[in-house]
């Protein structure tokens, strides 16, 4: 400052001497928040990482850090961050999140330097979600009558984190066969399963490692629902097949009419005696049985599903004694032979009888033929004339008369003791 410069007096005293000297400027911290970023939803409670970018002259500044709940009109310290001394670069600040719930959270950050002056950023909104979420369930707790095969279905307060969510959901007892699926829709899950059985308590029950969509998640108020299911099975076991029949007869029966097949997986026969004691079974879709004796019979088949559900029908089969006139159904072709073999032996008898009467009828007919002739004179001689050959005759009896003799209708040889015909049954 040069000595042309005076005080207020009038006209003024100038200054003594001149005056000289040097000095700089200096810039608050610049400060970059890149967490949260704004899209963030940050569990209440939980500890997160504000990451900031500072640049500065200085090496190191002096930080801490606020926290709006209400869209950034009141900050207050935010909780489990430590105000102190950080490098002048690109660091994390840990801080715990308010456990209040928030549409419009924001945190401030305020670096200052050597020279006090204060380099201050504040974040975009992010949301707090400090609930913990609740769930409702079909079938309720307590339900009654429930179907075995429809899906569970549960429905949560607010939306859920599919990876944490489904490991804790279980039903108890578990399905015999199979595991549980999930199908999302909204905050709702339908969980699928194999078929139940019937009149069954079940437990379905949703744990605590359940979490919302919140980073890191809010665990779940753990949920179960007890519920009974229904008596009916859905099985029908249906029989076809004779209901009659006479003792000793082989009979089937089938059961592939009953439904629903897809879901049958054991068909039990059993055969029981009018006394109702088992005589028999057999496991399959049909079965043939030998009924042993006369009576009402009971047949009765029990079907089976994978969860061990089943249902049962029984038919009544009358048994009658077997018939004597069973035996030439059976054995007619015995009959048969003994026919054939006797008509064989009457017609050997008949040829041979007409194979003795062909040489008897040659010496008959010739005898005539030599009696026809003139008779030749005697030789001249002194020993006395040999008498005539006797013409042949038909075979004789002891007495003297035939033994055998022709029928007049179809000229069969017959005894002569017979009174009729053997092979037309004319009389004698």
């Amino acid at each position: 400052m040069g000595t042309g410069a005076t005080d207020v007096s009038a006209p003024g005293n100038g200054l003594a001497s001149a005056n000289a000297g040097t000095f700089s400027t200096a810039c608050a911290p610049a400060i970059t928040i890149t967490t949260p970023s704004g899209s963030e939803v940050w569990s209440g409670g939980s500890t997160h990482n504000v990451v900031v970018a500072m640049t500065d002259t200085d090496a190191n500044l002096f930080v801490w850090v606020n926290v709006s709940t209400d869209g950034g009109t009141i900050f207050a310290p935010a909780s489990g961050f430590t105000p102190g001394i950080r490098a002048t670069t690109t660091t994390n600040l840990a801080i715990t999140v308010p456990s209040t719930n928030a549409a419009c959270a924001k945190v401030r950050v305020t670096a200052q330097d050597s020279t006090h002056l204060n380099g201050i950023q504040t974040s975009a909104c992010f949301v707090i979600d400090a609930t913990p979420p609740t769930a409702t369930s079909v079938p309720a707790d307590g339900a009654t009558g429930v179907s075995l095969t429809a899906d569970l279905t549960i429905t949560f307060s607010e939306a859920m984190r599919a990876s944490t969510t489904e490991p804790a959901i279980s039903l108890s007892p578990a399905p015999p066969t199979g595991t549980l699926t999930f199908t999302w829709t909204g905050n709702a899950v339908a969980v699928h399963h194999t078929k139940l059985k019937t009149n069954t308590q079940y437990t379905l029950s949703v744990g605590i490692a359940a979490t919302d969509i919140s980073d890191p998640g809010n665990a779940l108020t753990a949920y179960q629902a007890i519920f009974h299911t229904t008596s009916n099975s859905g099985l029908v076991a249906t029989i076809t097949g004779p209901a009659t029949g006479n003792a000793g007869d082989v009979q089937t029966y089938d059961g592939s009419t009953s439904t629903p097949s897809g879901e049958i997986t054991l068909y039990h026969w059993v055969f029981k005696d009018s006394a109702g004691a088992i005589q028999g079974t057999h496991d399959g879709t049909s079965a043939s049985f030998t009924f042993g004796t006369a009576g009402a019979w009971v047949v009765n088949l029990t079907v089976s599903d994978g969860a061990g559900n089943s249902a049962s029908t029984e038919k009544t089969v009358t048994i009658a004694a077997k018939q004597s006139g069973d035996f030439l159904s059976n054995y007619w072709w015995v009959l048969l032979l003994l026919l054939v073999a006797i008509i064989g032996a009457i017609l050997f008898l008949v040829m041979g009888r007409r194979r003795k009467k062909e040489p008897e009828e040659e010496e008959g007919a010739s005898a005539p033929s030599k009696s026809a002739s003139p008779p030749r004179s005697p030789p001249k001689s002194s020993a006395p004339p040999r008498a005539a050959p006797a013409a042949a005759a038909a075979p004789a009896s002891a007495g003297g008369k035939p033994a055998t003799i022709s029928c007049p209708s179809c000229g069969t040889i017959v005894d002569v003791t017979d009174t009729e015909c053997f092979m037309c049954g004319t009389k004698l």
